[in-house]
């Protein structure tokens, strides 16, 4: 599978995925989600005005995140910064969950060992 292949995947069989536009110089990047129609104006603006470039792709998928990115060593820099950002907008999207209902759940199960 080659590298664009990678991308095409991350962003279609996730359950949520992010285009990265960085610059490598200044450090700043930003977060593009793909299942939008797009950037916005102000992002469109944003982008030209830092000069970002296309660095790769964040997505989570199967319970895990998961990057590719472009091969050059300024996009591996701004991939590995924008790592963080992403992990903390998938944490952020997570469904809270206090855990008494999974308590719940799992004490309304059968206990096998009782049944025989």
């Amino acid at each position: 599978m080659d590298r664009l292949d990678e991308m095409q995947a991350a962003a279609f069989e996730s359950k949520y995925a992010v285009a990265v536009l960085g610059n490598c110089e200044t450090g700043a990047f930003m977060l593009v989600e793909l299942n939008s129609e797009g950037l916005t104006e102000a992002e469109s603006i944003k982008a030209r005005v830092g000069s970002m470039y296309f660095c790769g792709v964040c997505a989570f998928r199967r319970g895990e995140c998961f990057a590719t990115c472009e091969t050059d060593l300024d996009c591996i820099t701004v991939m590995a910064a924008a790592a963080r950002a992403f992990a903390e907008r998938v944490v952020d999207l997570t469904p809270k969950d206090n855990g008494l209902a999974w308590l719940e759940r799992l004490w309304s199960l059968p206990d096998p060992r009782t049944e025989n």
